[in-house]
């Protein structure tokens, strides 16, 4: 009866690993509708790109913009306080935020992200040091890695 409850424990375990990892081998793969002006040391005429392997609703592992603009690579996770000034985000999360050396981006993803089918829409906020601010729409998806 012991060797039984070890084996339970082990196939728990299992199972639990195979769970969390079918999220982080899922890709979200976003770009912008249209070319950006942006900055990455100079200026720049090109497509955001935000991309990060996601583990749930709420956490997004190695997030990076790339593109028109170009962030660090971190680690990533859904802001539980956010409450939208706009009503076009209340079905959002903002996470935290990514950043060069002049400016912050905050990624705005659905609340159902693991759920969504197909292309989806997102958003990523753009703050500059010298008061510049921004939100460029972005077309979503998901592809599993």
């Amino acid at each position: 009866m012991k060797s039984m409850g070890v084996f339970m424990r082990a196939i728990a375990l299992v199972l639990a690993f195979v769970s969390t990892a079918a999220f982080a081998d899922t890709v979200l793969i976003c770009r912008s509708y249209q070319k950006i002006e942006g900055w990455r040391a100079y200026n720049t005429n090109d497509y955001l790109r935000f991309t990060a392997y996601v583990v749930s609703d709420t956490e997004l592992k190695k997030a990076e913009v790339d593109g028109a603009y170009g962030s660090d690579v971190r680690d990533i996770k859904a802001d539980p306080k956010y409450k939208p000034a706009s009503k076009r985000y209340a079905n959002y999360n903002r996470f935290s935020d990514l950043e060069d050396a002049w400016n912050w981006f905050l990624p705005l993803l659905p609340k159902d992200l693991t759920s969504q089918k197909g292309d989806f829409r997102g958003y990523i906020q753009i703050f500059g040091e010298e008061g510049f601010s921004e939100t460029v729409s972005l077309k979503c998806s998901l592809k599993e890695h």
